[in-house]
């Protein structure tokens, strides 16, 4: 009898122990450190209108995006984007289906910026002519479609998104406090991040003003990501005194992120250094960021966000963007040339730059924030494909800035590395790749110079 009150007793206290973990099921996934998955995806650079069924442009045109689905499945264009196009209705479709399979609940989505087809208004100036109020509304009709086919397929993911130099009404055009920002903040809040309507006036207080917000991934609530406008920091925006803005934005963030003991993730469009492919083309050395402007200190924004990296690097365990389309990334060192932190570039969907279109998951711990591997995929004309896992080709058990390190080390004196690295920088486009071995020295120096004098004198 007393062995059987005593296995009661035991019973009992077992299943109070589970209640009380499965109610503080969010805390126990973060104490233990579980593996979460993401998509990363960036460059989608979507043309409603880029169809060779001229019925179904004239539709798409004069239609609300609800019924734009029906108008593109009922076409006899069923092509695929080739290498050198813009994204069309039948590669967003395709990309989904395989997002689905390859990661069919994600923690969330990270997209890294350019929604919109290069020059909208440019190759659109014919459809709606000087009718400025129609073209705005065709925007937005752009924007929510693409917003409702994720949803679609990722029903109530949360798409924590930033923003490119296309995704406004003018390339590079973005304003503070501008109509663009006014205009899509509602359609962002809901389509994309899906947040809370509790959380609006937080994300508003600052998208409305330089499209930058912070956002809690539901998952591992006690980080946060930080995305910050960078289209500031471009000379061809014309607003660089903002970007000031949204770096002191970042390193209240980022205070405030290391007083709360709280990981963080940065994720922007444009990556800070040197612009390789325009170097090599105009033969002097091209900066992403603007290197005119600089503060008080006589500090560029490059010089500014390392700084930042530096003294915040304990807490950043990860920055992403895209902008070049290509698969890479970038390291930012500390004085000593000590391996800080990195920046994940992930490729694009649009080919229109030479790549093939591809988009990656990512494992990473729900604790720590940390990145431990991911695979891209990517679609070679005919199929979609897994084309590497960054473990397996390198060797590596974790996507940090010491592995990373690393590898950057080795590209010059280890074949192997640098055959994988140049094969995946576009993709693995096989009708030709950027990277030569006459031009290789100055895709290196890019990795890991990030100020336009390191790169110089690197480059030589």
């Amino acid at each position: 009898m007393k062995r059987l009150r005593s296995l009661a007793l035991s019973l009992c206290l077992l299943i109070v122990v589970c209640g009380l973990a499965v109610a503080d099921d969010t805390v126990s996934r973060l104490r233990a450190g579980k593996q979460g998955t993401i998509i990363s995806v960036s460059d989608i650079h979507f043309d409603p209108l880029l169809t060779t069924d001229k019925a179904v442009a004239d539709k798409i045109k004069n239609s609300g995006c609800l019924r734009w689905r029906e108008i593109y499945s009922s076409s006899s264009d069923k092509h695929i984007s080739h290498v050198g196009d813009e994204t069309n209705y039948n590669l967003l479709a395709s990309t989904l289906v395989q997002m689905k399979r390859a990661c069919p609940a994600p923690d969330f989505i990270l997209f890294s910026g350019d929604l919109l087809a290069h020059k909208f208004r440019k190759y659109h100036h014919e459809v709606f002519s000087d009718n400025e109020r129609a073209f705005r509304a065709f925007v937005k009709e752009t924007l929510k479609f693409i917003g409702t086919e994720f949803d679609r397929t990722f029903p109530h993911a949360h798409i924590v998104f930033t923003l490119g130099n296309n995704d406004s009404y003018e390339d590079y055009g973005i304003e503070p406090n501008g109509s663009f920002l006014h205009n899509t903040m509602n359609l962002y809040f809901t389509h994309y991040l899906r947040g809370e309507h509790t959380t609006l006036n937080s994300f508003a207080s600052t998208f409305k003003s330089g499209g930058n917000y912070a956002f809690p991934p539901t998952v591992s609530s006690a980080n946060r990501v930080l995305s910050i406008n960078d289209i500031f920091f471009s000379e061809r925006n014309g607003y660089n005194d903002y970007g000031w803005q949204q770096l002191k934005w970042l390193e209240k963030q980022l205070k405030a992120a290391k007083k709360n003991k709280r990981n963080v993730w940065i994720v922007f469009h444009i990556p800070p250094g040197v612009d390789t492919w325009s170097t090599l083309k105009q033969g002097h050395t091209v900066a992403f960021w603007d290197a005119l402007h600089k503060d008080k200190d006589s500090r560029t924004f490059t010089d500014k966000f390392q700084e930042l990296v530096q003294t915040y690097s304990p807490i950043i365990k990860g920055i992403f963007s895209g902008h070049t389309h290509m698969d890479h990334f970038r390291l930012i060192f500390d004085k000593s040339h000590n391996p800080l932190a990195y920046i994940h570039i992930t490729p694009a969907i649009s080919p229109e730059f030479g790549n093939n279109p591809g988009f990656e998951v990512l494992t990473y711990d729900t604790g720590s924030f940390s990145v431990a591997d991911f695979d891209t995929y990517y679609y070679d004309g005919a199929a979609w494909k897994e084309e590497y896992d960054f473990d397996r080709t390198y060797g590596k058990t974790a996507y940090d800035a010491s592995n990373l390190a690393a590898i950057y080390n080795h590209l010059s004196d280890d074949a192997a590395f640098r055959r994988s690295f140049v094969d995946y920088y576009d993709v693995h486009n096989q009708q030709g790749n950027p990277i030569t071995d006459s031009d290789w020295k100055v895709y290196r120096c890019g990795i890991g110079r990030l100020t336009e004098d390191d790169f110089n004198a690197c480059y030589r």
